[in-house]
């Protein structure tokens, strides 16, 4: 096998990987919504994330559930500058039965982590296939 066909099966696999975590990822996000109940949370603390040559922050939020439980969880999605305020309220979906895998609603929270999965799998995807079928001059 020469390069261009290991680097064709190189690319090729990482995008259907990087695929198929984006397809998990946004059924998981379709899950959490259709069996989500929405809550008023307050951020209470602003997590700070080393990430590579900056840090990021990440809120760490507070709620109280229907039947009456308070549970904190960090966000898995942070920002540089900080988007939200310690003692800012944001709104919460969270499924009743594992409340602390809740989720501040926001496009960001929610649907970014699938996009950007997405659109590095389909680059990948397309750049492996390309090579495979030499469409990409080499």
């Amino acid at each position: 096998m020469d390069l261009v066909g290991f680097g064709s099966m190189l690319f090729t696999a990482s995008g259907a990987g990087l695929l198929i975590g984006a397809g998990r990822t946004f059924q998981r996000t379709r899950r959490l919504i259709a069996r989500s109940i929405t809550a008023v949370g307050v951020v209470v603390d602003l997590a700070v994330v080393p990430d590579g040559i900056e840090e990021s922050y990440h809120p760490v939020v507070q709620f109280t559930t229907a039947s009456g439980a308070r549970i904190t969880f960090e966000s898995v999605a942070g920002s540089y500058p900080p988007a939200y305020r310690t003692g800012e309220q944001v709104l919460v979906v969270y499924d009743p039965a594992q409340p602390h895998a809740a989720a501040i609603r926001s496009f960001v929270s929610l649907w970014l982590l699938p996009i950007v999965l997405a659109s590095l799998g389909g680059i990948f995807a397309f750049i492996g296939l390309g090579l495979f079928f030499r469409l990409i001059p080499v």
